[in-house]
């Protein structure tokens, strides 16, 4: 007995991590990208340039929405692009929440401000990457 309950406590022990870490909140730290599956299609070919670009970053996270096909989505922008943790998958109205169209990708900062990628607001993208080049830490 004594044994068996010696085993369960190394067990037990062993399974615990006193050093754990939390998993970073991207959401809170990084802007994030929202990219619509469909809409303003020169826009959308724009972000998802700027996701290639910085796929794998700790430092801008992607949320591609409404995917219809997964196959499809990795066809265009490669099999391996949701294996990147800064990049995921949502479904919904998320526009409303943000007070956008939906007809654009936009970027949602960590101080709340919202950017969409219009034609409109061409330099959205580039505003970003000023931004990660003054806020990113690697």
């Amino acid at each position: 007995m004594r044994i068996y309950l010696y085993s369960m406590f190394l067990i037990f022990m062993g399974c615990s991590n006193s050093n754990s870490k939390e998993i970073e909140d991207f959401s809170k730290k990084t802007p994030l990208v929202y990219i619509p599956n469909a809409g303003c299609p020169g826009c959308i070919s724009f972000a998802e340039e700027f996701l290639l670009r910085n796929k794998g970053s700790k430092c801008v996270s992607f949320i591609l929405v409404n995917v219809l096909s997964e196959k499809q989505l990795k066809i265009k922008l490669g099999y391996d692009i949701l294996d990147y943790l800064n990049i995921t998958l949502e479904n919904g109205e998320i526009f409303d929440q943000y007070g956008v169209s939906g007809f654009y990708p936009f970027i949602v900062y960590s101080t709340g401000k919202v950017d969409e990628i219009s034609p409109e607001n061409q330099g959205a993208l580039k505003s970003l990457e000023d931004y990660l080049i003054s806020n990113c830490d690697l």
